[in-house]
């Protein structure tokens, strides 16, 4: 999956820099990669890693992301 934010205005704070090192704004894009694993009846298990395309701003390498979900039945009708 491709993830993309564009900054349309100027940065709200001025940077002071020499002046050769102009930032007008800051456009992320990033790609979104992972799998989803159903185990039991109602659970799912996913890891997904989100990798920087550019480096615009202060990034990390990567950032890798873990979910675990269960559904638990009610013991009781309703």
């Amino acid at each position: 999956m491709f993830l993309g934010r564009n900054e349309f205005n100027a940065q709200t704070d001025p940077i002071s820099a020499p002046f050769f090192f102009q930032i007008n704004r800051n456009d992320y894009y990033d790609f979104s990669f992972g799998l989803r694993c159903l185990f039991a009846e109602s659970g799912v298990v996913s890891a997904n890693v989100i990798v920087p395309l550019n480096r615009d701003g202060l990034r990390a390498d990567y950032i890798p992301t873990l979910e675990v979900e269960y559904a638990f039945s009610a013991p009781w009708n309703i």
